[in-house]
């Protein structure tokens, strides 16, 4: 095994700042600015990656983890101060590492080089909250990485663009500037850039406003709305293209070029739990996954009839707190059951709903991702699970305990694995790791 080498950071004043949520970037590919050759795996600029499918570019992921994953490099003070967890993905660029995280009051935005974990630049700035957010004042959502320039929105709702090469920051707008309104457990939503415009989820008065990404000039902005957690999304339906605003009460989908509404499916869950990205599955369906509290939400399939929404089925005994489900051959993969909670990994049948099975072997509920032909599980517990997606049974391939967690204490660990240029990823709060992938 190769010896594993940990940086520590010295936490820096406050200088220009910048930092946080997640976005995507529908169109256009990411270029970093001094980046090296891509390696197998490809770039991930973004959240749910460069074609918005959660599908690295690997083949060839190692079966045995222990022996697969080669520690390169962590860092653990990504995060310092009272209350001030962060949960964003890392976004990454040929040799360019962008991650957010947070200093006391501020939020701060870290970029490094993907292979070594060395410290490029970083960028903090005041970002106080009112009132505190359970479970941490740091940024959820991933930044983008866009043409050389970077985008993030945090926690508390600043929303900025920043230089890759240097850090230097271009622009920044308020939540307030965009009439929108945080909700219980902050701005989590990560943006999407299609083309030149940059669509954020705001909320309030305006619940997706859409910026020209380069100069933060707004274009248009949408009726008002109660934001939700999840990832704005584009998809193509009934030979249109549009964008898909999962908020608090539904799904809404818009114009692109507008904000006009197209159509509108209510999908009302226990205190807005809207987290998990709208996908497409087969033609013209959309899966839509949320939390099942209270009998709310859970798990719907929609078809569409000229251009309409109805439901195939749905069932409210299965429900994801915040991950996205793996689709493999027509059935579902996903953590369900509370974010904190002691349910696990299941199955479904995208047939008509039901559940195959639900295994706790694979941690806690967490965040999966799929590796070729398999699936890469990270539990809440740090424990990190190999699985091939089988209907019939949970099949472990091998595990790994990358993380000392607790979940009972509140210590979880909820941020997707990523997998970019034959290097997984993780995170859990103020750490980070990174490992070569040995094929």
């Amino acid at each position: 095994m190769q010896k594993t080498t940990t940086r520590c950071w010295r936490q820096r004043g406050a200088g220009a700042g910048m930092l946080l949520l997640a976005m995507a970037a529908a169109t256009a590919g990411a270029e970093g600015t001094a980046a090296s050759p891509a390696q197998p795996g490809g770039d991930w600029p973004r959240w749910r990656g460069p074609n918005n499918d959660n599908l690295p570019a690997v083949t060839n992921f190692p079966q045995d983890l222990d022996k697969g994953l080669v520690k390169l490099w962590a860092v653990n003070d990504l995060c310092a101060g009272t209350n001030s967890q962060a949960w964003a993905c890392p976004s990454v660029a040929g040799d360019r590492l962008i991650v957010t995280g947070r200093n006391g009051d501020k939020d701060v935005v870290f970029c490094l080089n993907a292979e070594t974990g060395k410290e490029l630049w970083k960028q903090d700035y005041a970002a106080p909250v009112d009132k505190d957010v359970q479970y941490g004042n740091g940024p959820r959502a991933t930044p983008i990485i866009d043409n050389g320039l970077v985008y993030t929105f945090g926690c508390s709702g600043e929303l900025a663009c920043w230089s890759l090469d240097d850090g230097k920051p271009l622009w920044r707008l308020s939540l307030a500037s965009l009439h929108g309104q945080r909700e219980l457990w902050g701005c989590s939503s990560t943006p999407l850039i299609v083309g030149d415009t940059l669509f954020v989820q705001a909320g309030g008065s305006n619940l997706v406003v859409a910026l020209d990404k380069r100069k933060g000039g707004t274009i248009w902005a949408s009726r008002s709305g109660k934001a939700g957690y999840a990832a704005l999304t584009s998809a193509r339906i009934a030979g249109r293209d549009q964008l898909l605003a999962f908020g608090a009460d539904g799904l809404v989908s818009l114009s692109l070029d507008k904000g006009e509404p197209l159509w509108t499916f209510a999908w009302p869950t226990a205190m807005g739990m809207n987290c998990a990205t709208p996908q497409i599955v087969g033609e013209d369906k959309l899966l839509l996954c949320s939390t099942d509290y209270n009998h709310k939400g859970g798990l719907v399939l929609l078809a569409f009839t000229n251009g309409v929404p109805k439901p195939v089925w749905e069932t409210h005994t299965f429900g994801a707190a915040h991950n996205d489900p793996v689709v493999v051959d027509g059935f579902a993969y996903a953590y369900s059951g509370f974010s904190l909670g002691p349910k696990g990994l299941c199955c479904i049948d995208l047939g008509g709903g039901t559940q195959k099975w639900l295994t706790d072997q694979a941690g806690g509920p967490g965040n999966a991702v799929r590796v070729g032909n398999n699936l890469l599980c990270l539990g809440n517990n740090g424990l990190l699970v190999l699985a091939k997606p089988s209907p019939q049974e949970f099949q472990k391939l091998s595990q790994l305990q990358v993380f000392d967690a607790n979940p009972a204490k509140g210590q979880a660990v909820w941020t997707q694995p990523i997998v970019a240029n034959g290097r997984l990823y993780l995170r859990f709060s103020n750490q980070m790791a990174c490992y070569r992938i040995v094929e």
